[in-house]
């Protein structure tokens, strides 16, 4: 297989897996990312006697920072793909303003999806609150 094609399927699943976590609604998130601000959290303390960084202000650091991470992956994959087609950076640019936007979408479609069928629920006498 040529080495350009390897760099595309890299770039399709690394956007695969940014996609599928955009599913998770942000409790399940919450939940993924609270051991790994747990771990930091130990060390901060440890290294940092007496810090005043509170574990929720660690965790939504930690939380912006993996969505920064993954996209900072993704447009280095983008880089040598582009690089291995021989697209413009325009081309390019536009195909990642295309990806988040997919992205922003999932998020909101998943958050808002989530509320109407709670809604929903109550309105049939099926959960109490929501």
């Amino acid at each position: 297989m040529e080495k350009k094609y390897i760099s595309l399927i890299i770039t399709i699943l690394i956007t695969i897996f940014i996609f599928s976590m955009s599913l998770s609604t942000g409790t399940t998130s919450g939940e993924m990312s609270s051991g790994v601000t747990a771990f930091f959290k130990n060390i901060l303390d440890s290294v940092f006697v007496n810090n005043n960084i509170t574990l929720e202000s660690l965790h939504i650091f930690i939380r912006k920072a993996a969505h920064i991470f993954e996209y900072f992956i993704l447009g280095v994959s983008y880089y040598f793909t582009a690089k291995a087609f021989d697209l413009s950076i325009l081309k390019v640019s536009f195909i990642a303003l295309i990806t988040a936007g997919v992205d922003e979408w999932i998020q909101y479609f998943v958050t808002t999806l989530l509320y109407l069928i709670k809604v929903k629920l109550f309105k049939l006498g099926i959960i109490k609150n929501y």
